[in-house]
């Protein structure tokens, strides 16, 4: 989002806090997990909150971040070229979870999957977001 664009909101998530991670079965061996700690929004309102990680270079890193549009988590591909990043936007052809589910109790569930690996991780991430609210005379 544009810096100016973000700041001229009257409410925004500024930041997040006890980001909580469970993963439904062991996440793909190639594969870590990088919790934020207490994470901040920027300038533009980015809010990442945290980020699966490739052990080696030759693949794919994924980052959850708050949607501020949609008050939401959504997940992001990196380190491919915009074909790939466009299929995971989409879910299209094998790759899956740029959108969470939010259920009842306010968790999100998740669940990534790329065609030939298969399933990345599946789980859920609770959090409690952080909210800012303008005030003018």
């Amino acid at each position: 989002m544009d810096p100016e664009r973000y700041s001229s909101l009257s409410i925004k998530t500024e930041s997040a806090s006890r980001v909580r991670v469970q993963l439904d079965q062991d996440i793909y061996p190639p594969y870590e997990i990088e919790i934020a700690v207490d994470p901040e929004a920027s300038k533009t309102g980015h809010l990442e909150l945290f980020r699966i990680i490739p052990k080696s270079n030759s693949i794919p890193t994924f980052s959850f971040r708050w949607d501020h549009n949609e008050n939401s988590v959504n997940v992001d591909i990196h380190e491919v070229p915009d074909e790939t990043r466009d299929s995971f936007k989409k879910e299209k052809f094998g790759f899956r979870g740029h959108k969470t589910i939010r259920r009842e109790d306010g968790s999100y569930l998740f669940c990534i999957e790329v065609p030939g690996d298969g399933t990345i991780a599946k789980g859920s991430i609770r959090l409690i977001a952080n909210f800012g609210l303008k005030v003018s005379d």
